[in-house]
Parts: C-alpha cells; structure tokens; sequence
C-alpha cells in the first residue's frame, strides 16, 4: 500500500489528533489492527450494549477504515 502521508512528522500528527478524539470516544470501545488481504485494518468496536464477556450475546459496531 501506497504511504498516504507527505511526511513522518505530518503522519505523527494526523495519527495523534486521531488518537486524542479517540480517548474522548463517548462510548465503551475496544480498538485494534486486524490483518486483511489488502494490509493491516485498524477496528473499533462500540456501540451502547457493547460487552466485553464472550460469553453474553451482545450487539457490536464494526467500523473499519483502512
């Protein structure tokens, strides 16, 4: 995949304004990277019955960019 930013320094702000809004997300969420046949994918799960517990049925918000 093609480097989507001009600069590493540029990328480092993108990425840590992206992070802050992230912290203030109002809603429980879990967030990590998950590999697909195009590359890596960050994820966020959330949504308001969001729960960690495998083992309850639960509804999950699947946001993907990539």
């Amino acid at each position: 995949m093609e480097n989507i930013y001009k600069s590493e320094v540029g990328k480092r702000e993108v990425l840590g304004q992206y992070r802050q809004i992230l912290a203030s997300w109002p809603v429980e969420n879990d967030q990590y990277e998950v590999e697909t046949s195009l590359g890596p994918t960050f994820v966020i799960e959330s949504g308001s019955n969001y729960q960690r517990q495998a083992d309850q049925a639960t509804k999950v918000v699947h946001m993907l960019y990539g």
